[in-house]
């Protein structure tokens, strides 16, 4: 037993990056909705953690590993997390309400300012100086609030976050700061006697809610079903003035319509396997707008796509020593409607161009996934395994592009 730990460890050890959903989902097919009893529902369903106390290490491979600490009783939780993506924030926990329900938050603020002076007296003609000002700040707020009534899961999100953007123009013109981002920005410059001055703005904005539904279902060979639904809305502008003269004038706004449902269940074979199996379907509505009015020139497009059927399958087997995994992945491309219209800069006249795609049952995508794991006591130990593996052997210490056992890891410890 002690060998077989220390071989995982040394798989985890030479993973390179990879899929960054939890490990043993990916394995079964990618459906944390169909795993009820994983602890990936906890970024799901929060009200989860109610069951558990962990330490959880998940996507371990050459970049950062997230991470997850649980701990306190049934309805008086209390939990971090983070990783990658939440570097930036001020704090991120889990947090019960009673035994039935639990938020999932993260908040992130900050706030910049920059000043840069230069003066030459060796420009020709006269002396050139300048005095460039930029500031900004970043907000943003990400959080779940769980709830189980009776054998109903529910789950609602909310996102809101605001932040500085880029100016092409202040880019352009050799900012001290670079590429950005740019908030509140302005910059005075004087050469030969004659002073001119620029000031600009650029931010970012996203709003968006998720709302997510596990429940028992008889529907035809299946038991349970999971419904999602979301809303999205972000915009970004930049703008340059120098005095009465528009240098840019941009901005773009995207709004999304998301809806998803799944049917699914699992069934014991023997006494040590089980199958997952699901099928579903899901729709997306966008429509993006974006306009320079300094060019007068506009671009918009939307699209509508139809995803379905989407089939998950997973096998999970436990053998003497540890547990095997398969899993599959197949989505069909229903409908696809895109519509694209644009006023692009030409000369004098602006041209206006347009275009439509219509297509139906065009394409599809098929994935496939195996995967390892281990359970000693609290311990657990979860691979998704690399399918070049298969082919090329155990030359993983040498052949980082093929030769690799694992892409990913998580490691989980509950207590």
């Amino acid at each position: 037993m002690k060998k077989l730990i220390f071989t995982i460890c040394v798989f985890t050890l030479f993973c390179q990056a990879g899929y960054a959903t939890q490990n043993r989902v990916t394995a079964l097919g990618g459906e944390t909705a169909m795993l009820s009893d994983d602890d990936t529902n906890i970024d799901l369903f929060p009200q989860h953690v109610n069951k558990i106390n962990l330490l959880r290490l998940s996507s371990i491979s050459t970049t950062t590993p997230d991470y997850a600490v649980i701990t306190g009783k049934s309805g008086d939780k209390w939990g971090l997390y983070g990783g990658a993506a939440q570097q930036n924030d001020f704090l991120n926990i889990f947090r019960s309400l009673d035994a039935n329900s639990a938020v999932k938050v993260g908040f992130a603020i900050g706030r910049q300012s920059q000043e840069d002076k230069q003066n030459n007296k060796e420009a020709t003609p006269g002396d050139a100086s300048s005095t460039e000002k930029n500031s900004y700040y970043n907000l943003a707020i990400d959080g779940i609030y769980g709830v189980t009534k009776g054998d109903t899961e529910i789950s609602v999100r909310g996102v809101f976050s605001y932040g500085p953007n880029a100016i092409a123009a202040a880019t352009a013109g050799g900012s001290a700061f670079g590429t950005g981002p740019f908030g509140t920005y302005e910059i005075s410059r004087t050469i030969a006697g004659t002073k001119t001055n620029s000031d600009g703005e650029g931010n970012q904005k996203v709003l968006m809610g998720v709302g997510s539904l596990r429940k028992p279902m008889k529907i035809a060979i299946f038991n349970k079903v999971f419904a999602q639904g979301s809303a999205l809305y972000s915009s970004s502008s930049s703008s340059l003035s120098t005095g009465a003269t528009k240098n840019e004038d941009s901005s773009s706004s995207t709004i999304s319509l998301f809806g998803r449902a799944l049917i699914f269940d699992e069934k014991k074979i023997g006494k040590t396997s089980r199958v997952i199996y699901g099928i579903g379907g899901q729709g997306v509505l966008t429509r993006v707008k974006s306009q320079n009015k300094v060019n007068s020139t506009d671009d918009k497009r939307t699209t509508l796509t139809i995803t379905g059927p989407q089939i998950r399958m997973g096998v999970e087997s436990k053998l003497k020593y540890g547990i095997v995994r398969f899993g599959i992945a197949r989505d069909f491309a229903l409908l696809v409607y895109d519509t694209h219209s644009e006023t692009v800069a030409s000369g004098t006249n602006n041209d206006e161009n347009s275009d439509k795609t219509f297509s139906i049952a065009t394409t599809g995508t098929y994935s496939v996934s195996t995967g390892v794991g281990l359970e000693y006591n609290h311990l657990k130990i979860d691979v998704t395994l690399n399918r070049f593996f298969w082919v090329h052997g155990p030359q993983m210490v040498f052949d980082s592009q093929n030769g690799t056992i694992a892409t990913s890891a998580d490691v989980i410890y509950t207590f």
